[in-house]
């Protein structure tokens, strides 16, 4: 007997050359639409409008790191006093903090309070008003830089004056 011999066990020879033109049909055919491949779906299986493929993403309106500070720093807390108790700012208890341990002599507390009470009395100060010699200076700058770029106004369509 050969190795192919007349086993009982396997298929007909008519199966299997039906099966392989079945397969090599399905490999042969063309889509029914010539745009759908891959990264392409029909249109059937396209996200429709307004559906997103991701669902539980990140919600939308998630608050910036910048807004969660604000609303921590901006939360009352009470506190007592000598007068009773009272309800301030996380902020301003935080301040009132740093300048306890800076009366007890903790320097860095005190250097930051300083540090941060020059920031904001600087950011505070207005421009000191010029003198009519230093308009003078500013004005015949203005007019050789004008004249020097053609006339131009490069500082937003604003005049010097």
């Amino acid at each position: 007997m050969s190795k192919r011999g007349d086993d009982s066990s396997k298929r007909p020879a008519s199966l299997t050359k039906k099966r392989r033109s079945v397969i090599r049909e399905r490999i042969l055919r063309k889509p029914k639409n010539p745009e759908v491949g891959y990264g392409r779906p029909p249109p059937e299986h396209q996200f429709k409008p307004g559906q997103s493929g991701n669902p539980k993403g990140r919600p939308k309106g998630r608050k910036s790191e910048a807004k969660m500070l604000d609303e921590v720093l901006q939360r009352k807390v009470a506190i007592r006093e000598a007068q009773g108790r009272r309800k301030i700012t996380v902020l301003e208890a935080i301040l009132h903090r740093f300048a306890e341990d800076s009366l007890k002599g903790n320097t860095k507390s005190a250097a930051f309070l300083l540090g941060r009470y020059a920031a904001t009395t600087a950011i505070g100060q207005d421009a000191p008003e010029l003198s009519a010699d230093d308009k003078a200076v500013m004005d015949d700058f203005l007019k050789d830089f004008l004249a020097a770029n053609g006339g131009k106004n490069t500082n937003g369509g604003q005049s010097g004056e």
